[in-house]
């Protein structure tokens, strides 16, 4: 013979009060007391997030978001971005936002001659960051990119100079993550058609696991992120640069060579 909720239940189920102040707990009620007409042995114990009883062995607490398959959604994850510079943060800041990162802006600056271009470009930083909150700038110290990078002068542009000057800006953004709390480093680096993403991403790799950081690997301008990069600077309003910031590069540029 069929036992009945009441009999499996030894007189334990009723309707109780906490599930009619709670949907939740209602809609958990209703589902013991179907699975008790069906299944018959199943000892039960007392659900204390909404005073139900609940069958042994499954967890209490909120099961319609794992019966409906939607996972609880996670605690943004804070995330600093490198900023090479204002256009090229036009896609990854917002992408990155709508991904549910909580994103920090970060500009480093010192790989950027003279002063006065500098200038220009912080002002567009600042006004892209605007629309973001979030922004950290690196007080400006040429001489600490020059003291490491001007054994490099004749290196060719794309070559080992610039290779040092991606690391030595990612280690500086590393390190003010780490300050901030984020957990989680990238770079705008790759949105731009001159550069080697994979390179990019390779020396971002190296700098995360030296800092206990996971890099976010992300080529930009893939999707045709470099076109949309400059149509959004334009919307905006923000200045663009004519060569990628320091003055060997500025220097090629004036003779002809193509700056990356």
């Amino acid at each position: 013979m069929e036992k009945t909720v009441a009999q499996v239940g030894a007189g334990r189920i009723r309707q109780d009060v906490s599930c009619a102040k709670n949907s939740v707990g209602m809609e958990v009620c209703r589902s013991v007391r179907k699975r008790l007409r069906e299944e018959t042995g199943e000892n039960l114990r007392r659900n204390g997030a909404s005073g139900c009883l609940v069958p042994e062995g499954e967890t209490p607490g909120l099961p319609l978001l794992k019966d409906s398959g939607r996972e609880p959604r996670k605690e943004a994850e804070g995330l600093l971005l490198h900023l090479c510079c204002a256009p090229d943060g036009t896609i990854p800041w917002p992408t990155l936002e709508e991904e549910a990162f909580t994103v920090t802006g970060y500009f480093y600056g010192g790989n950027i001659h003279p002063e006065e271009e500098y200038r220009l470009r912080l002002a567009a930083v600042r006004r892209l960051a605007a629309e973001h909150r979030r922004l950290v700038v690196e007080h400006y110290a040429p001489e600490e990119w020059f003291r490491l990078l001007a054994p490099f002068e004749a290196e060719p542009e794309g070559g080992e100079r610039c290779r040092r000057c991606f690391r030595l800006q990612l280690e500086n953004a590393a390190r003010e993550a780490l300050r901030r709390g984020c957990r989680v480093l990238c770079t705008t680096l790759t949105i731009s058609p001159h550069k080697n993403p994979d390179e990019i991403n390779r020396i971002g790799v190296a700098v995360a696991e030296q800092f206990g950081l996971r890099w976010l690997h992300r080529i930009w301008r893939k999707g045709n992120g470099f076109a949309r990069s400059v149509e959004e600077s334009r919307r905006l309003g923000l200045y663009r640069q004519g060569y990628c910031g320091c003055l060997y590069s500025r220097n090629e540029r004036n003779e002809g060579v193509e700056c990356s």
